[in-house]
């Protein structure tokens, strides 16, 4: 069986390249074509809190506190754009397709809550 929507929600939409270790540079291109250099820790940081869970299992809302906690500049920046990227995303979901669509919505709850408890407020089109 398969990976669950959710994780290919959550990871598929970024391509990482040339990523060797952990909080090393990466380019990250989001479905929507944006392509950004950073130092970000958040992939290492979700996959932390990963450790121990069935691949069933969410991460638990204190893990996400922790992810949270350790979060700079740039990991909200990865987080903006994979909440833009999964944005972008969801538009080239069919809407016959509620499993797929439910799962991109749910990723952007998500990373919009972590977006919350870095301190930042998320961006809001009007």
């Amino acid at each position: 069986m398969g990976l669950p929507l959710l994780w290919l929600a959550f990871f598929s939409v970024f391509m990482i390249s040339e990523q060797a270790a952990s909080g090393q540079k990466r380019t990250l291109t989001c479905s929507a074509g944006q392509t950004f250099n950073h130092m970000s820790k958040l992939s290492s940081f979700i996959d932390n809190a990963k450790v121990g869970l069935s691949i069933q299992e969410r991460i638990p809302e204190s893990r996400w506190d922790a992810i949270a906690e350790n979060c700079g500049a740039p990991e909200v920046a990865e987080i903006k754009a994979r909440i833009a990227g999964l944005t972008a995303e969801l538009e080239t979901i069919e809407e016959w397709d509620g499993d797929t669509r439910d799962d991109i919505h749910l990723a952007i709850s998500k990373f919009s809550r972590l977006l919350v408890l870095t301190g930042t407020l998320p961006d809001v089109d009007g």
